[in-house]
C-alpha cells in the first residue's frame, strides 16, 4: 500500500510539472503574437527551466533577437544547447546559424555544417541564412530527397544549357552537400567549385563571392589570399557588400599569418579603408566596425577619430561585439577621447554580456588587476583571465597566469597549474616559457619530475 501511494504521489507530481510547463509556454506564446515580448520572456524562461525544449527554443530566441530583453547571444546560445542537448532539431538548426555568421563566436561552417546535419537527421528540413543566403540540408524524408534529386535533374539540365542562375543553384547543392558524396566533402566543394566558376565567369555577385569565401577558408584546395581577393574584388565592385568588407579584412592584414607568403595579398589600410567604408555605408554592421577600427588604429587626424566613433558607435548598437571592444580600447587608452576607464568597463561588460568575448574578459583582468577605478583585486582578475582563456589563447596571458599560481597572486599556490600555463605558451612559441620548462624540468620545478629529455627537447627549441 506504501508503495502505491508513492507512486500515486509522484505522479501527481509529474502531472502537476507538465501542467505547469503547458501553462507558460502557451501564456508565452500569447504574449509573443500580442508582441508582449516582456510577458512572453518571463513565461517562457518558467517553462524553459522546468525542462522545456520548445520554451528554450523560444526564449533563446528572444534573447538573440533582444525582445522583451537585453540582447545577448552568449544566453541565447546556453538555451539553444539545452534544447539541442534534449533533440530539439530546430536549436540545434538555430546553433548552425550562429557558427555560420559568427554571432558571438568565432565564424566555422564545419560546426555549422555539423550541426545542422545533426538536425536533418532528427527530420527537420533544415536551413541557415548564412551572409544573407539560405543554406539548406535535405532530411532522411523520402519524399523531400525525391524532391531534392528533382530539383538537382532540373538545375543540371538548366545549367548544362548555360543557365547562370541554375549553375549558381547548383553549385550550392554540391556547396552545402545536399547532393553527391557528403562523406566525400573535398568532392562535393569540387563540384560547386567548377558550377560556381561558370557562372562568375558570367558575372555572377554571388557565384564570385562564395568563390572568395571557399579560397579564402580553404573549401578548395590550400587557403589562397590572393585567388579570393580576385573573387572578392569582382563582387565588391558590383557593390556586393558582404564581398567589400572581406576585401577589406584582407587588406586589413586578418589572418594574414595562415597564409603562404606566396599565397597572401600585402597588407595595405588605404586600400582597407576604401573598402571597409563602402561596405559601412550600405548599412553592413561588420564594415561599419571595420571602418571604425581602422580609422581608430590608422587614423592621423582629429576628423578621422571623429568618423570612427561615429562608425563603432552604429556597429555597437547593432550589438557587434568587435566594436564595443575597440570602444572600451578607446576610453581604456584615451585615443581621440578623454580617458574614462568607467566608460571602458561599461563597453567591455557589453560584450561579455552579448557574447562571452575572450579579448573583453582579457581587457576587464587587467582593469582589475591594476585598479584602474575599481578597486585592484587580483581575485577577480585572476577569475577573469581565466575565461578570457577559455576563448582565446593568448601567449603573454597564460604567461601572467602562470606567475600568478606559482607566486599566489589572487589564489592559493598551485604548481601544476602554473606549470599548465607556462607549457601553453611555450608550445605557442614564447622563448622565455620555453627556457622556463626547461629549468623546470632541468631542476624538478613546479610539482614534474627531473626529466633529461624533456630538458633538452626545450633546450633544442630555444636554440632553432
Amino acid at each position: 500500500m506504501k508503495k502505491i501511494i508513492i507512486t500515486q504521489f509522484f505522479l501527481l507530481l509529474i502531472i502537476c510539472h507538465a501542467s505547469t510547463v503547458f501553462a507558460s509556454l502557451e501564456s508565452g506564446i500569447i504574449a509573443f503574437n500580442k508582441n508582449e515580448y516582456k510577458i512572453a520572456f518571463k513565461e517562457f524562461e518558467s517553462a524553459a527551466k522546468l525542462g522545456s525544449s520548445e520554451a528554450q527554443v523560444k526564449l533563446a530566441f528572444l534573447y538573440e533577437e533582444g525582445l522583451g530583453v537585453t540582447k545577448k547571444y552568449n544566453e541565447a546560445l546556453y538555451w539553444y544547447r539545452n534544447a539541442a542537448n534534449a533533440g530539439n532539431p530546430n536549436a540545434m538548426m538555430s546553433i548552425a546559424n550562429f557558427y555560420a555568421n559568427g554571432f558571438g563566436v568565432n565564424e566555422d561552417m564545419i560546426l555549422a555544417v555539423n550541426w545542422l546535419r545533426k538536425s536533418a537527421k532528427e527530420g527537420q528540413n533544415s536551413f541557415l541564412i548564412y551572409d544573407g543566403e539560405m543554406l539548406t540540408f535535405s532530411t532522411k524524408n523520402k519524399q523531400l530527397k525525391k524532391k531534392i534529386t528533382q530539383a538537382q535533374e532540373y538545375f543540371r539540365r538548366k545549367a548544362e544549357q548555360g543557365d547562370v542562375i541554375a549553375q549558381v543553384n547548383l553549385g550550392y547543392m554540391y556547396f552545402n552537400l545536399l547532393i553527391g558524396v557528403s562523406e566525400n566533402t573535398r568532392a562535393s566543394y569540387s563540384q560547386a567549385e567548377g558550377w560556381f566558376l561558370k557562372a562568375a565567369e558570367k558575372g555572377n555577385v554571388t557565384a564570385q563571392r562564395l568563390l572568395g569565401y571557399m579560397s579564402e577558408f580553404e573549401l578548395i584546395t590550400e587557403r589562397n589570399q590572393i585567388q579570393a581577393e580576385k573573387w572578392y574584388q569582382l563582387a565588391a565592385s558590383q557593390g556586393n557588400a558582404s564581398s567589400q568588407y572581406r576585401l577589406a579584412s584582407i587588406y586589413a592584414g586578418a589572418v594574414s599569418w595562415k597564409y603562404s607568403p606566396e599565397k597572401s595579398v600585402p597588407v595595405n589600410f588605404t586600400i582597407a579603408k576604401k573598402w571597409a567604408l563602402k561596405s559601412a555605408k550600405q548599412g553592413y554592421v561588420p564594415g561599419q566596425s571595420l571602418i571604425g577600427t581602422l580609422l581608430i588604429s590608422k587614423g592621423n587626424s582629429d576628423e578621422d577619430y571623429a568618423e570612427a566613433l561615429i562608425w563603432l558607435h552604429k556597429a555597437a548598437k547593432k550589438v557587434d561585439t568587435n566594436a564595443q571592444i575597440t570602444l572600451g580600447d578607446v576610453y581604456f587608452t584615451g585615443k581621440s577621447v578623454s580617458q574614462d576607464y568607467t566608460q571602458a568597463i561599461s563597453w567591455y561588460r557589453k560584450a561579455i554580456d552579448l557574447s562571452d568575448n575572450g579579448i573583453a574578459y582579457a581587457r576587464l583582468g587587467k582593469i582589475y588587476e591594476e585598479g584602474l577605478s575599481v578597486p585592484k583585486d587580483p581575485i577577480q582578475a585572476l577569475k577573469l583571465y581565466e575565461k578570457a582563456l577559455k576563448d582565446v589563447n593568448d601567449i603573454s596571458l597564460n604567461v601572467k597566469v602562470a606567475i600568478m599560481y606559482e607566486n599566489g597572486i589572487g589564489t592559493k599556490k598551485n604548481e601544476n597549474k602554473a606549470f599548465k600555463h607556462y607549457a601553453s605558451a611555450a608550445i605557442s612559441g614564447d622563448i622565455d616559457s620555453m627556457k622556463k620548462l626547461q629549468e623546470i624540468f632541468e631542476k624538478g620545478l613546479l610539482g614534474q619530475k627531473i626529466d633529461v629529455k624533456k630538458s633538452v627537447y626545450w633546450q633544442n627549441q630555444i636554440e632553432k
